[in-house]
């Protein structure tokens, strides 16, 4: 996948149907990745680094270490034709942007990657929240703190997100939110 991304990189003539192409062609070759579960059903430092060392997340990776230049923009775009087809990629940005734990310009990679899709931050981050929900509850229970945390402009007071976390979280995973919350 890192050769594939630097390819990508090198090319100074990728237009939208080529992009449109190759997201797609990635999207069929990484779709286990994308029916699996990525979230550890133990959870320790170690298993939460194990998860991220799939192929999917080498290009988020680049992305996040990559400058703000139109190189960044090509992945970024890049991903944006992969998440029309497979919309877990939002989400799947959000872990990984909390498993690596990065302290830098964490919530701006997420706001780029809602650019390069042309969608409202506060309408992309609720769309990729509420699949997560749908499709890995303990992964959105882990991920909820850090939307406050990193995107307080939007979550604070969002009465849908509220209402998405009331409506999902159960009396034990209700604890283990307020728990992350307070620490």
């Amino acid at each position: 996948m890192e050769r594939l991304v630097q390819l990508v990189l090198q090319e100074d003539d990728l237009d939208t149907d080529i992009m449109t192409t190759l997201g797609s062609c990635l999207c069929h070759v990484l779709r286990e990745q994308f029916d699996d579960k990525v979230f550890p059903k133990e959870m320790s430092d170690e298993s939460i680094e194990d998860s991220i060392g799939r192929p999917l997340f080498v290009m988020f990776r680049n992305v996040v270490q990559m400058p703000d230049d139109s190189r960044r923009l090509l992945l970024l775009n890049l991903l944006g034709e992969m998440a029309t087809q497979r919309p877990q990629i939002g989400y799947l940005l959000l872990y990984f942007l909390k498993a690596c734990k990065l302290n830098e310009a964490k919530a701006q990679v997420y706001i780029d990657l809602a650019q390069s899709l042309e969608k409202d931050l506060e309408k992309c981050l609720l769309a990729d929240l509420k699949l997560c929900q749908e499709d890995d509850v303990e992964l959105f229970c882990w991920l909820v703190p850090e939307v406050y945390t990193q995107f307080p402009q939007v979550a604070v007071g969002h009465a849908q997100l509220l209402s998405l976390v009331v409506s999902t979280v159960d009396a034990s995973q209700l604890q283990c939110l307020v728990c992350h919350i307070l620490q």
